[in-house]
C-alpha cells in the first residue's frame, strides 16, 4: 500500500504532513459524542434503542405520560418532546385517545444518523444490521468505480492518506477502526456524487459492525488494491477490489 503513495506525484509530502488530521479530527467527533445529552435525548435515545432492539414490536403501544414520567423520572413535558422525536423519524405515531404507538420499519427513518446509532447498539446479527450491511456492501463497489472515473489528484491523496493511516496500525485498535472508517468516508467523497457522499453516517455503521476482535492482526491490502485501481482510473478493478473487500468483511464479521 506504501507504493500508492510513493508513486503519486508529489503526494508523500502531503500524505505525511495530513496523515495525523484524520486522527484529530475523528477524536474530536467522538468527544462531542460522548458529551452529556439533555432529559429528552436520554428519553429518546432509551425509547429508540428498545424499539429498534424489538422490545416493542409494531402496534404495541407506549406508556401513557404519567406512567413514563414515573419510569424515567421526567417530566410529562421532557417526554413529550422525546416522543416528538420518535415520531420525526418515523418510529411512533399518535393516535388520539389511544396512546402513541410503534409504527412498522418501512416507515423509519433508518438512514438518520441517531437511529443508525440505535442500530449499531443492537449488534452485528440483527436484522436491520444484517439490512443495513447488504446495502452498503452492493452500493461501495459502485461508489468505487464511479471514483475511478470521476477522481481528481486531490482525492487520490486523501485516499492514500486513509490508507497510508491504515497502514500502520498492524493490530486491531481503536485507532485502527477509525481509520478504518474514515477511509471509506473519503472513497465516498472521491464519488463527488453528493447522493453517495449523503451515506456516509450509514457506511461508518455497517463497517463498524464488521470490526474484528481488537488485538487481532489487521490486513490491510485490500485497500491498496482499491486505491491502486482508483488512481489508475480502472473503474471495473476498483469495483472488483471493493466487492473483494466487502466479502472479506462479511467474513470477518461471521467469524467474529
Amino acid at each position: 500500500m506504501t507504493d500508492v503513495a510513493t508513486n503519486m506525484p508529489g503526494a508523500g509530502s502531503e500524505i505525511l504532513s495530513g496523515s495525523h488530521s484524520i486522527d484529530a479530527r475523528d477524536r474530536r467527533r467522538s468527544t462531542s459524542a460522548s458529551r452529556p445529552r439533555d432529559p429528552e435525548s436520554n428519553v429518546a435515545n432509551k425509547l429508540g434503542a428498545a424499539i429498534i432492539a424489538g422490545h416493542y414490536k409494531t402496534g404495541d403501544y407506549l406508556a401513557k405520560e404519567l406512567e413514563s414520567k414515573l419510569d424515567f423520572n421526567v417530566s410529562r413535558g421532557v417526554y413529550r418532546e422525546a416522543i416528538r422525536t420518535l415520531a420525526a423519524k418515523g418510529l411512533v405515531r399518535s393516535k388520539t385517545r389511544s396512546g402513541t404507538v410503534v409504527t412498522e420499519p418501512s416507515d423509519w427513518t433508518l438512514l438518520d444518523p441517531q437511529v443508525l446509532r440505535w442500530i449499531r447498539s443492537c449488534g452485528s446479527e440483527s436484522s436491520l444490521a444484517v439490512g443495513l450491511r447488504q446495502l452498503c456492501e452492493s452500493i461501495e463497489p459502485v461508489a468505487a468505480s464511479v471514483a475511478a472515473s470521476c477522481r481528481d489528484r486531490s482525492d487520490t491523496i486523501s485516499l492514500c492518506e486513509a490508507a497510508a493511516c491504515l497502514a500502520r496500525q498492524a493490530v486491531v485498535t481503536e485507532a485502527s477502526r477509525r481509520a478504518e472508517i474514515r477511509w471509506h468516508c473519503v472513497l465516498l467523497e472521491a464519488t463527488r456524487n453528493p447522493f453517495f457522499i449523503s451515506l456516509a453516517s450509514a457506511m461508518s455503521t455497517a463497517v463498524a459492525l464488521c470490526f474484528p476482535v481488537p488485538g487481532e492482526q489487521q490486513n490491510t491490502d485490500c485497500y491498496g488494491h482499491i486505491v491502486d485501481a482508483i488512481c489508475r482510473r480502472d473503474s471495473s478493478a476498483a469495483q472488483s477490489a471493493t466487492q473483494a473487500l466487502w466479502e472479506r468483511m462479511t467474513v470477518r464479521t461471521s467469524s467474529g
